[in-house]
């Protein structure tokens, strides 16, 4: 089968569309940007233009903005063997059963990707490598130049938002953290405090954090170092507070 030949009223179709948005949201899966309010392409990780056998497999369709399935098809992103035939692409899978890319990658406080210091198999390392530089900007795609700054942009905003809102809330996160202890309501004027801090997790969780929220990968990695909570426990503290303060 030619690529040609791979019909998009197929692997577009609007039952692949709505599967899609369960998995991936209002997100690229590649690089986590709002794509809500523009047209996305049900993308092929593998380019049907070299995997053409693979145009209708579930397992090669993903959500991707247009700067990002173009970007993943030039020539630099391209892997080919002895033949010259292309066999693979160079940027981590986000979809792979085989890994994971949090556990080849990281952002800093900048929003700039890192490689984690890990040991694994080179192919997975070396994709590693090459996607952490489409990531900050170090290809030739245009779109990849505004990653960088994209992210940024987002980490700030997130930033200005614990530390105006939720700082204050510091020490309480951290009493809060501690596992198998139940949560109590308090009273007076501490249950409205804590009431005002279990709806401002909710907002943030919502905003910036969760699966949904574009950009959540960075915004997770600076987490800790602004109120000394992980993710995981922050997760669980919310769900703790809301359950007994009924919000």
């Amino acid at each position: 089968m030619s690529h040609t030949t791979v019909s998009p009223s197929v692997y577009a179709h609007n039952d692949v569309k709505r599967s899609l948005n369960l998995l991936y949201f209002d997100k690229c899966y590649i690089c986590e940007n709002d794509i809500s309010v523009e047209r996305y392409n049900v993308e092929h990780f593998l380019p049907k233009k070299h995997f053409s056998h693979l145009g209708y497999s579930w397992y090669n369709l993903h959500k991707a903005c247009e700067g990002c399935n173009l970007a993943k098809e030039k020539k630099e992103l391209l892997i080919r063997d002895e033949a010259g035939d292309v066999v693979d692409i160079s940027l981590l899978d986000p979809s792979s059963e085989e890994y994971s890319v949090n556990d080849y990658i990281t952002f800093d406080h900048n929003g700039m990707a890192k490689t984690k210091d890990v040991v694994g198999n080179a192919d997975v390392l070396g994709k590693a490598s090459s996607t952490v530089l489409y990531l900050n900007g170090g290809t030739s795609s245009r779109y990849s130049h505004s990653l960088p700054y994209l992210r940024l942009l987002r980490i700030q905003n997130f930033t200005s938002f614990c530390v105006d809102n939720l700082n204050v809330f510091k020490q309480r996160l951290i009493e809060l953290k501690v596992p198998n202890v139940e949560y109590e309501v308090p009273l007076n004027a501490e249950l409205i405090s804590d009431q005002k801090l279990c709806q401002l997790l909710i907002n943030v969780d919502n905003e910036f954090l969760s699966k949904e929220a574009f950009f959540s990968t960075s915004t997770r990695c600076i987490l800790y170092p602004l109120l000394k909570v992980t993710y995981a426990e922050l997760k669980r503290i919310k769900t703790k507070m809301r359950e007994a303060l009924g919000l």
